[in-house]
């Protein structure tokens, strides 16, 4: 209830009257269906109707309402998907997504959810299950009489390779986590080299010494996808390491699943090259390719904030010319010459860490935040922050936030992308 605690709090009303309110609002404002009929709300659809039929101040007074209720109804959403990942860590292979449904159909009704957005929840939650019967599927398969796991037969039954090295695979609810002290393992691992059978090149190797840990994308098992996390070697014996990687690893595995569910960044750009005539066919293929980096790089600052790290420090870690994310060089492709990075990519990543860092100022879980940033697309997050905030960042303030948040050599370097482009 923290997060709705919080909402009540900005918008200066009661929590006994707010639920009641909300929809009682809507429905004193609704412009496309009778009262009698309204079980859900789609905010596009309700302003498109409102420009329809209101003007001037009447029609800026129906917005700011909606606009209450948007922000309503998208933190209810990031409330469910955090009580889903709950009781997922709660039941772990015994959960099931038709309990899931049925004990949570208040909630659906409460925030006026779509039936597209139910769609969405019915899919996620249906990976979900697939996956954790999956992991304790593995798990029994590679455990003895007593019930203790075999690392080393999970991780060829997994791989298709015996290992090398000393392997620990750790069972979490929607991953398995492996940790091995062989850059060998690790690299067949990464590489995918161990079930092709292909060898391992100086090249492989050399490339996996720049990574702390890694999801990875593919699996010879469907439902383990974006399932299986690996540590580099580097950290083996690291706790404090192991910690950061896999809290980083694991918000990939949850983003993961939204972006199965949601293609926001996508589906935004696509509006966009309908909305606005562009001349020039490679900026259209620039604009879908960029979707494809922003879907990745909001991605990294959600994993990088689950780290609970200094804000200052993220955008380093994603900015600067030595970085392992190289999303940048391709960032408005047919502007560059892969050698810099653009300076709308410097923009758009420092928006994205900024509309994180505020919202947790204003006193936002991180959890909640991941819930309500992630299925939308980066480039609204500046945005969709101001309206859950409900506050409207002025020049100074936007100003203010780059020092505050942005590492000063990533400013100086944003600059210096500006001069060029």
């Amino acid at each position: 209830m923290g997060i709705i605690y919080k909402l009540v709090g900005q918008l200066g009303i009661s929590l006994g009257n707010y639920y009641k309110n909300m929809r009682e609002k809507f429905k004193n404002n609704i412009s496309s269906k009778t009262t009698e009929e309204i079980t859900s709300f789609d905010i596009e659809k309700e302003l498109e109707e409102i420009k329809k039929k209101y003007h001037g101040q009447e029609g800026l007074d129906k917005i700011k309402e909606l606009k209450n209720m948007w922000r309503f109804q998208k933190i209810g959403l990031a409330e469910i998907q955090n009580k889903a990942l709950a009781k997922i860590i709660e039941s772990k292979e015994n959960f099931r997504s038709v309990n899931f449904l049925k004990e949570n159909e208040v909630l659906f009704e409460k925030y006026l959810l779509t039936e597209e957005m139910i769609k969405k929840i019915k899919k996620a939650l249906n990976i979900c299950e697939k996956r954790v019967k999956k992991i304790e599927l593995l798990k029994k398969e590679c455990s003895d009489e007593k019930g203790n796991l075999d690392n080393k037969k999970i991780f060829t039954k997994v791989f298709q390779i015996e290992p090398e090295g000393e392997v620990e695979a750790i069972i979490r609810p929607l991953n398995i986590y492996f940790k091995m002290n062989s850059e060998n393992d690790f690299a067949l691992a990464y590489t995918g080299k161990g079930i092709s059978k292909k060898k391992l090149t100086p090249a492989d190797l050399e490339a996996c010494k720049s990574y702390a840990g890694a999801k990875l994308e593919k699996s010879i098992f469907p439902e383990l996808r974006g399932a299986i996390v690996i540590e580099s070697p580097a950290s083996f014996s690291d706790y404090e390491l192991f910690r950061n990687i896999i809290k980083h690893e694991e918000q990939h595995v949850v983003n993961d699943i939204i972006f199965r569910v949601h293609s926001s960044d996508e589906n935004y750009v696509l509006k966009m090259i309908k909305k606005v005539s562009f001349d020039s066919k490679e900026k259209i293929l620039d604009l879908v390719k960029n979707a494809e980096i922003e879907e990745r790089i909001k991605d990294e600052i959600s994993a990088h904030f689950s780290e609970n790290r200094l804000i200052k420090n993220i955008s380093p870690s994603l900015l600067m010319p030595d970085t392992v994310y190289s999303y940048g060089y391709e960032y408005n492709i047919s502007e560059t010459d892969k050698t810099d990075m653009h300076a709308d990519y410097f923009k758009v990543v420092q928006n994205g860490i900024i509309a994180f860092a505020n919202l947790l100022k204003a006193g936002y879980k991180i959890e909640d935040i991941q819930g309500i940033l992630v299925p939308e697309p980066l480039l609204t997050w500046p945005k969709v922050s101001e309206r859950i905030i409900n506050k409207v960042r002025s020049s100074s303030d936007k100003e203010s936030d780059i020092k505050k948040y942005i590492h000063k050599d990533v400013i100086k370097l944003s600059q210096d992308a500006k001069e060029l482009y």
